[in-house]
């Protein structure tokens, strides 16, 4: 505790053994400037001279602080018979060199223009008497009182006060307040003004206020934060064509993503030991719901014929939408222990989907869309395909479909009909996609469904 020059210093001393009050002691003191100027300190236990409670054990000496900010250097002793007991304390006196006088104004800022604030700063106006070296802290807390984070403007970064009224300004660090998950409004709390008077080796409160402001009710994903946190990880093993091995090992890796866009990913699967198993890469929209897909083919990890458990490491994301940023994550996700036995070949699997299109408004279908989006692929890289529509027969509806380009994990393949073949067939449905065959160009066919 401190106390300002000129009010009334209460020093209290008893003699404890095990925390039990112990009778018969005198007690003496003394109190030194430290110019070496000393005054002896009487102490009473008789309910006058500021003591509270007469005969209690408990003895008070009064005095009044000096008129000079300094740190008294108080010593006591107990004695009794020949018992010698001696304690010693610093008791701090400072003059209202400083003042808190209110909060201006308060600023949410994004310094790097990404729509998140990185800082939140609160204007504090201060009034010096006394030009000199301070410090004035604060604290930002929920409406429970939690402390979210600190801030300081001190002297040692921005130069000596001069004296005069000013404005300071506390910035709050907005990934701190991000991390804390606590939305606003905040509470500006334990101001404190420290002043560090000359020839004194310690700093010297000069005046504090408690609970001086509320800001505006933020939220705490308005914080700037990390590009990307790594949330969650899970794998599973598809059989996509029903023979009882898995075709495909895919992980699926979920990001808190601070800018929502297109991004590139690649990542490692290696063994227990950290052997290299496979590689993966991909590319699409990751937002904080949409996952990053990592594709193993089964086929490649039944011919290394190392067993799991796997571990996804060294994972490279890079936001291509806005300045390139790549970041990096290592052991990601370690799966279940599937064994190498339990992968099959991988053939170019698809999952389908219709559309039945009324492209004019009418009332009737202009078109029959199949999209097939490539579930699993080995290798990736340039392929044909040719697929065709028919009736419930097998009688053919419209020309055979076909297309080329790059196939991977994700890619989606329109397989379209419009409106007059179907009509010109007279065949009803139910239509079926056969012989569907994508072909690694420029040599065999892959596969078909």
């Amino acid at each position: 505790m401190m106390w300002m020059m000129g009010e009334t210093i209460h020093i209290y001393a008893a003699a404890v053994d095990e925390d039990v009050l112990q009778a018969g002691f005198t007690i003496t003191g003394t109190a030194a400037l430290v110019d070496g100027t000393t005054f002896a300190l009487d102490f009473y236990d008789d309910g006058t001279h500021g003591d509270i409670t007469a005969n209690n054990g408990i003895h008070t000496a009064q005095l009044t602080a000096p008129a000079a900010t300094a740190s008294l250097a108080v010593t006591v002793w107990g004695e009794k018979g020949n018992l010698l007991r001696k304690t010693d304390l610093q008791v701090p006196v400072v003059a209202q060199s400083a003042a808190i006088l209110q909060v201006g104004n308060e600023t949410p800022l994004d310094t790097n223009d990404n729509g998140y604030f990185d800082e939140l700063a609160i204007d504090i106006s201060v009034e010096i008497t006394t030009a000199g070296k301070y410090d004035l802290y604060g604290t930002l807390t929920d409406g429970s009182g939690q402390r979210l984070d600190d801030s300081v403007y001190s002297s040692a970064e921005h130069g000596a006060f001069a004296s005069g009224v000013q404005t300071v300004t506390l910035r709050f660090d907005g990934k701190t307040l991000r991390d804390t998950g606590v939305d606003g409004p905040y509470i500006l709390d334990d101001l404190r003004f420290d002043y560090y008077a000359p020839n004194e080796s310690y700093d010297f409160t000069v005046d504090s206020r408690a609970q001086v402001y509320t800001t505006t009710a933020y939220l705490a994903q308005q914080f700037e934060g990390e590009p990307l946190t790594l949330v969650a990880a899970s794998d599973r093993a598809a059989d996509l064509t029903g023979d009882g091995l898995y075709d495909s090992l895919a992980i699926s890796v979920t990001f808190d993503v601070l800018v929502p866009g297109t991004y590139d990913w690649s990542g490692l699967l290696v063994s227990a030991d950290g052997a290299r198993v496979a590689s993966a890469s991909g590319r699409g929209w990751l937002d904080s719901a949409t996952s990053a897909a990592f594709v193993f083919p089964g086929e490649l990890l039944r011919r290394t014929g190392i067993d799991g458990p796997y571990t996804l490491t060294d994972l490279y994301i890079t936001n291509l939408e806005r300045r390139p940023e790549t970041l990096f994550f290592v052991n990601a996700h370690t799966t279940a222990p599937y064994q190498a036995a339990q992968f099959g070949a991988t053939p170019i699997a698809f999952d389908l989907q219709h559309h039945a299109i009324d492209l004019n408004g009418n009332g009737l279908y202009d078109q029959l869309l199949i999209s097939a989006t490539v579930a699993a692929i080995l290798p990736e890289g340039d392929y044909d395909w040719s697929g065709q529509l028919v009736g419930p027969a097998g009688v053919a509806v419209g020309a055979p479909i076909t297309g080329s380009g790059q196939l991977y994990p994700g890619k989606s393949l329109a397989f379209s009909v419009y409106s007059p073949p179907l009509r010109q067939a007279n065949l009803d449905g139910a239509y079926s996609l056969t012989t569907a065959v994508a072909a690694q160009a420029p040599s065999t066919a892959k596969s078909c469904v």
